[in-house]
């Protein structure tokens, strides 16, 4: 009873931190001017020092408590399983969606870990597993809590999950939309899409960053020759 009543803090932690940690960075990027304050992208505000650094920090024990998380209720449904007889092959059911969920605290990491203007590529990877196969983790939990009713889940508990999935989807179909819209409009603004076309393009950025610090330009002799001469 004990060990349940501890495994209980982990999801509830992820839920109430995640939110809190992107309120703080908000207000830190603003107060710094880093960001403008009308309505910034998460990763903007996690930027730049000194804010990127706790930005950084609280995502990797977010990651770890949402991988707890994932952990515990696979184990629940394997525990459930085999006590009772149910009519789909769940346990294989969630041995899959504990991947997508696995995958999506990685990709946490990544966000977290690889700022969008230092590795924007591997940034973009990072959110688009942890939103997109974050919520195919939660659709496939809410189909299973169909079948798990009533001695594991309320009814009650069902409709939530559902009903947090549908908004989960609507906000990255909004959110891929948009951006678009927002880039069919402003050719003439640089904006990292959340596309497959757009990581490509930030990792072609990325790797041309790479070699220019891995093989500064050398100077010719007649510009060396050049600064000596204004020297003296």
């Amino acid at each position: 009873m004990m060990a349940k009543n501890v495994l209980l803090w982990f999801p509830l932690s992820a839920a109430v931190l995640m939110p809190a940690t992107f309120l703080v960075t908000y207000a830190w990027s603003v107060g710094l001017g880093h960001v403008e304050p009308d309505f910034p992208y998460i990763s903007a505000t996690g930027t730049y020092p000194p804010e990127s650094c706790f930005f950084g920090l609280m995502l990797n024990i977010i990651a770890i408590l949402l991988l707890v998380t994932v952990w515990v209720r696979h184990r629940q449904i394997e525990d459930h399983c085999s006590q009772t007889v149910v009519a789909y092959n769940l346990p294989r059911t969630s041995e899959v969606a504990s991947v997508f969920g696995y995958a999506a605290a990685f990709g946490i990491c990544l966000v977290g870990n690889f700022q969008a203007t230092n590795v924007a590529s591997v940034h973009l990877i990072g959110a688009g597993m942890a939103f997109g196969l974050g919520n195919i983790y939660l659709w496939i939990q809410s189909w299973m809590s169909v079948h798990l009713m009533p001695r594991v889940n309320s009814k009650a508990v069902t409709v939530v999950r559902f009903v947090s999935s549908a908004i989960a989807t609507l906000m990255i179909i909004l959110t891929i939309l948009f951006s678009f819209l927002y880039d069919a409009k402003n050719r003439d603004v640089e904006f990292k899409r959340m596309t497959f076309q757009g990581v490509m393009v930030e990792y072609d950025r990325d790797r041309d960053q790479l070699r220019e610090r891995s093989h500064p330009p050398t100077q010719s002799s007649e510009t060396i020759n050049t600064i000596e001469s204004e020297r003296l």
